[in-house]
């Protein structure tokens, strides 16, 4: 495990990524920002590839130390560090740059405008280094990197639905799902209450059904949701807007449910994947049963690679690794 980058040099935090500057380290940083000035910030970026990752465990960390109501937090985007400079001053906020400048491409760095827009002076940096020590041995670091994991459209669905019931949205209490939608999503809409309407993979057959049944919400596990009393397709800040919109009135509200471990194997033929797809129905029949909660298969030529997707999930890790292999060379040994 590497050493957290902890000391400034000539022009804020540098190093090469991952193996001096991380993720780990960007979080820190945006902690010991909103720890010492405790205003609002503005974050802007260079466009090296680690800089997008970067600049988001910024905002983490940054967000992790509100204590009430979160500081404004704008996110520019790619940015000149004068802007950003600029925005800090007449704001009122501090501002963070995540730029390397001139160093080699593989290095990337975090700069820092206090809320006048000029860079801190030694004696504040010995004190960010401080904080920026204190935020990795205080465990704060690992407690924020689960808040910057990625939801799914299963966990978006799960979040929209649990806000549509307590509102009494929810037209017929039924949501559109498909088959990629995980077990664990399908056990908690039925501890709710909520029925499934299931259709084939595809947000146009999600779309056609809930306008179709007059339904408010469906989805697909790839990130694909439709409100079609906002929008009739998908619409990922739409989205966006929503969910956050639930978790800001309700922290606690997400993870909504526990998922079961699901495996996707994308499996290149010599024949069309559709003919091996269509080999294996009878085998699948053997292995789909009604309201089976231990396990749940699924073989379909995709629609839009030439690879055949076999999706397993089960309730234990040695089930799923047992069942994908035997899949895998079920259809290996039809592919001729």
């Amino acid at each position: 495990m590497k050493e957290p980058l902890v000391s400034f040099g000539t022009d804020g935090l540098r190093g090469r990524v991952p193996e001096e500057l991380d993720f780990a380290d960007a979080i820190a940083f945006g902690y010991t920002i909103a720890t010492k000035w405790q205003t609002g910030t503005v974050i802007g970026f260079d466009s090296r590839q680690s800089s997008p990752q970067l600049a988001e465990g910024i905002r983490l960390g940054f967000l992790a130390a509100q204590k009430k109501a979160p500081a404004s937090c704008l996110w520019l985007g790619v940015a000149p560090t004068p802007a950003v400079a600029h925005l800090a001053k007449s704001r009122g906020s501090t501002g963070v740059v995540v730029t390397a400048s001139h160093n080699p491409h593989p290095d990337n760095g975090l700069k820092v405008f206090d809320p006048t827009g000029l860079k801190p002076s030694q004696a504040v940096e010995d004190e960010l280094s401080r904080i920026i020590t204190k935020a990795h041995t205080s465990g704060l670091v690992e407690a924020a990197m689960p808040d910057g994991s990625l939801l799914d459209g299963d966990d978006m669905l799960a979040i929209l639905t649990s806000s549509y019931l307590q509102a009494k949205k929810l037209v017929d209490k039924r949501v559109v799902i498909t088959p990629m939608a995980n077990l664990g999503l399908r056990l908690k809409l039925k501890d709710w209450g909520v029925a499934m309407v299931e259709v084939p993979v595809g947000d146009r057959n999600v779309q056609h059904k809930l306008l179709q049944g007059g339904w408010v919400l469906g989805g697909e596990q790839s990130g694909h949701i439709i409100m079609p009393q906002h929008a009739h397709t998908g619409d990922g800040l739409l989205t966006a807007l929503h969910v956050l919109d639930v978790i800001w009135r309700n922290q606690e509200i997400w993870p909504v449910f526990e998922k079961v471990p699901q495996i996707l194997i994308n499996l290149e033929t010599n024949l069309e994947p559709q003919e091996i797809a269509q080999r294996m129905s009878p085998e699948m029949e053997l292995w789909q049963q009604e309201d089976n909660y231990e396990m749940r298969v699924l073989v379909r030529a995709s629609g839009t690679e030439r690879v055949l997707r076999i999706m397993v999930e089960a309730q234990s890790q040695d089930l799923l690794d047992d069942i994908s292999k035997e899949l895998v060379a079920l259809a290996q040994s039809l592919d001729k």
